[in-house]
Parts: structure tokens; sequence; C-alpha cells
């Protein structure tokens, strides 16, 4: 993404999560291959539980360091595929309420435990962005924030 004379990179992986210890060499990898700026790269994670673990949080499982060579060099390849095909773009917004979130801390006499609290708080909206390609028309991607953590 171009903005101006200013270059950003927004990339979504399907993980837990990045490890902080690592994001900062990543960001310089990714910086080093595209030519963008490291403070202006966006490591996003969907948060799943259910891919191989590539982060320092609470998860089943151990770290496979031939993985996560395997992983970042994904990660860099993946930015450069997409700083090498910029196209202009025009920017669309969605927004719907969803029913499948719910809030995961139950209070207790002894604080908070985890299980369904469908009295508490939570988020309903889900936005979703749309990024067309002005020179076709067609939508080259979304990028939607949703906060349905349901407990399972």
């Amino acid at each position: 993404m171009r903005m101006g004379t200013e270059q950003a990179l927004l990339l979504s992986v399907e993980v837990l999560g990045f490890d902080a210890a690592r994001v900062g060499s990543l960001k310089e990898r990714i910086a080093g291959a595209t030519g963008v700026c490291a403070s202006s790269i966006i490591l996003g994670a969907t948060h799943t539980h259910c891919s191989p673990r590539v982060c320092d949080m609470v998860m089943p499982g151990e770290r496979d360091a031939e993985y996560l060579k395997w992983f970042e060099s994904r990660c860099v390849e993946a930015a450069v595929a997409a700083s090498t095909s910029l196209t202009l773009v025009q920017i669309s917004h969605t927004r719907v309420a969803d029913r499948l979130g719910v809030n995961r801390r139950f209070p207790v006499d002894a604080g908070v435990i985890m299980r369904p609290n469908t009295r508490g708080p939570r988020d309903p909206d889900v936005d979703t962005l749309h990024f067309r390609a002005i020179s076709t028309g067609h939508e080259i991607v979304s990028l939607t924030s949703a906060a349905t953590h349901p407990t399972c």
C-alpha cells in the first residue's frame, strides 16, 4: 500500500500470533526485501489456535525451529509478492452484527473463570474493509475484524 510517497505493508497470517522476540527481526527481513520501512510494516495474526505454533503464547505443542524458519521465509516471500504487484484501489467498508461471539470471563466469588458469560459485554460488530482494483472493479482483498472468540 502506498500513501502519498510513503509505503506501508500489512501482512495478515493464519496463526495464533507473532512472537514479540522475533517481530523486530522479521520486520527487518521484510524491509530489506521490499524496501518498505520496518516501522511501516504491520504483522497481523488471525489468532487461530489451530495452526502450528510459531509464537511463545499459551497453546499446545512446541515450536519447531525448521518450521519457524520456513514460516518466516514464506512471510517474506508474501510481502515481496505484495510489494511488487501494487495497484490503485478503492476502499469500502461494511459492518454486520454477529451472534457467534461470547464473553468468556464468568465472575465468581473467587474472581473470574473461563466459561461462557452470555450476560457479559461483547463486541457484536464484524467490520470488513474491501479493496477493489480501480482498473477492473474486482475485489482483490478484504480485511475483516471480529471479536468472535467463542468458548468451545
